[in-house]
């Protein structure tokens, strides 16, 4: 468990403060895909109040600076054909660039991205629709700069195609959030949004709608079938909630961890043998201090958070980060089988609100919250993999700690 840890240390706390969570300062997607994308509010609502109050003047945006110049009645989406590089794949470690799928799927999700705010257009007041150009002109420079700079990185893993396509959709959508966001800000500020509710509703809907699409079309292209707002995000909730405590909450969620997981039948996704080192290695963990605990949780946050994030190696050697491949890919399984369906939705719902109630000290049974925890991951989630699966996730928790 040690080494583990250590593994993840190297690889991972790099990345707990990669990617933000408000529109003001930078927005980083990551060490690896060393993009960092200016979005100072200030700038914003300079550029903004420019666009508004001099819409008139040819010199404020021009074919230089951005690749689409448009105006309030004109669509976004007019554009180069091929804006990304593209080429052939192969079927070997190879990088971005040279992958022909993945290359279509980024030209894919730009060219229906611009389309959703071409729907927002439509949908909002005539007096809205140059600001929307605003933030379209915005998403068009941002995402092409971001698959710019991500044409070199090496697709090594076996997890390599599935990461670069989701976090292709993972960028996409938080660029068009937080730049829909500022929009709404704007809005508000101006009182325009005190005439017109809907438009906030218009502006999530169409950005929501977007995700699933695409979503749905990596299930077909790809074969990668996922969901929006699934068990990852419910484990992040977990680990989010847990560092939110002092250090006697930390050590009271600790020691509710290591109590029940020590005692569970796992056998059915590990060997005897790995099991009982399984259980060696979680005693260990019971002897470590707080400082090295709320570590762990933030590790395995952000193991969660951020499994579409490309890997970051910091050391010689392949065993660290095939140790990381291999928790990423039994991540990945639990992702598959623990779908947002409504049952698990309303017990996510539950457990999260529960844990939320004891870190907020009304209430004091972790011991049971947790425990739902672990049988909900078992009942709901080991129950429904396969005979091919489980015999999977034994081999793969082998390499853990077999």
């Amino acid at each position: 468990m040690l080494y583990i840890l250590k593994s993840l240390l190297a690889l991972f706390i790099p990345l707990a403060t990669s990617i933000g969570v408000d529109i003001d300062g930078i927005i980083d997607f990551g060490p690896k895909w060393n993009f960092k994308y200016n979005v100072q509010a200030e700038k914003l609502q300079h550029d903004f109040q420019m666009k508004s109050h001099n819409a008139t003047r040819s010199n404020i945006v021009s074919v230089e600076e951005v690749a689409i110049t448009t105006r309030a009645n004109v669509p976004v989406t007019q554009m180069n054909e091929n804006p990304f590089e593209k080429a052939q794949m192969f079927n070997k470690p190879h990088t971005v660039r040279d992958d022909k799928q993945i290359n279509e799927f980024a030209l894919h999700v730009y060219k229906q991205s611009l389309k959703v705010f071409d729907l927002i257009k439509k949908k909002v007041d005539p007096n809205v629709r140059d600001k929307v150009d605003f933030i379209a002109r915005s998403y068009d420079e941002k995402f092409r700069n971001f698959v710019e700079d991500t044409l070199d990185q090496t697709i090594k893993t076996r997890l390599g195609t599935q990461k670069v396509v989701l976090n292709t959709i993972d960028t996409s959508n938080r660029l068009m959030r937080r730049l829909v966001n500022f929009l709404i800000g704007e809005l508000n500020k101006e009182g325009v949004l005190r005439n017109q509710m809907n438009v906030a509703n218009v502006l999530e809907k169409e950005v929501n709608r977007e995700m699933a699409l695409e979503y749905r079309h990596i299930c077909a292209k790809f074969g990668i079938c996922r969901t929006v707002n699934g068990f990852n995000n419910f484990m992040v909730d977990i680990f989010t909630i847990l560092l939110k405590g002092d250090d006697k909450n930390i050590k009271q969620g600790s020691d509710a961890i290591t109590e029940i997981l020590k005692v569970q039948d796992f056998s059915k996704i590990m060997g005897k043998g790995t099991q009982e080192k399984f259980r060696q290695k979680i005693g260990e963990a019971e002897k470590w201090d707080t400082k090295m605990t709320r570590a762990m949780f933030m590790i395995m946050k952000n193991l969660f958070a951020l499994k579409n994030q490309p890997l970051k190696v910091m050391m010689h050697g392949t065993e660290h980060i095939e140790s990381t491949v291999v928790l990423l890919e039994i991540i990945d399984e639990f992702d598959k089988v623990l779908p947002p369906n409504e049952e698990n939705l309303l017990e996510w719902n539950d457990i999260t609100n529960s844990l939320n109630q004891w870190q907020e000290g009304k209430r004091d049974d972790v011991l049971e919250i947790i425990q739902s925890v672990i049988g909900h991951i078992k009942n709901n989630g080991i129950e429904s993999m396969n005979e091919k699966t489980l015999e999977n996730m034994k081999d793969k928790f082998n390499l853990l700690f077999g």
